[in-house]
């Protein structure tokens, strides 16, 4: 059912739903944290499928996460990640979050920030504010690689941002009756690290939805 067919109590039951879930996923976050990471060595750096953590189109994505909570290290700020955007002039989701800066390692394409679109190339940074939808293209026919350190997503402190993804660009998923349906048979400390994060980022979208 969508938001739009929900009643005020009926989208009060809901948040409550949902936040009991965000918060089993936020304990175990925490819990990764204790491990206190301080170190990742470049060769243990490994692509995986952007579409494990993103609900979005990601054909042509590949993500490199580098220091995130569900990785182990006591972070509470932001988060760094690499990023690569196959040839071709493949477009990435359009979507909102905190502060980000992004620098480019290879290729070349632009960044769509608002209503501005600038060009990048290899050694340039961008920064995206907070709250602003914006979305990356690769304009080439190579590979396009940033590295990014930006907001954890649901950081409240100390600009609150909310996590938001474009309509247009979700992949057909399961409702979220589904998805908390499921969770109250799952055990985040049993989660891997991209599930853990996914589940994380589903539940703030849903949220956002709401408010």
């Amino acid at each position: 059912m969508s938001v739009q067919g929900l009643d005020p109590d009926e989208l009060a039951a809901r948040r409550d739903e949902i936040l009991n879930h965000f918060s089993r996923i936020d304990r175990e976050f925490d819990r990764r944290r204790g491990e206190n990471r301080l170190l990742v060595k470049g060769d243990d750096i490994e692509w995986e499928s952007a579409s494990r953590v993103h609900p979005t189109q990601q054909e042509g994505h590949l993500l490199a996460r580098i220091i995130s909570p569900e990785l182990g290290f006591n972070i509470h700020t932001f988060r760094v990640f690499k990023r690569q955007i196959g040839g071709g002039g493949i477009d990435g989701a359009f979507h909102t979050h905190g502060d980000a800066v992004k620098y480019y390692l290879e290729g070349k394409g632009k960044e769509i920030i608002d209503d501005q679109e600038v060009e990048v190339s290899p050694g340039d940074l961008a920064f995206i504010p907070a709250n602003i939808w914006h979305g990356t293209e690769n304009t080439g026919d190579e590979p396009m690689v940033f590295i990014a350190f930006h907001q954890i997503p649901g950081t409240h402190l100390p600009v609150p941002a909310s996590w938001q993804y474009h309509a247009d660009d979700l992949t057909e998923h399961e409702s979220i009756e589904s998805l908390i349906a499921k969770m109250e048979n799952e055990d985040p400390a049993a989660m891997d690290s991209a599930t853990l994060y996914s589940w994380r980022q589903r539940l703030l979208h849903e949220l956002g939805v709401l408010d």
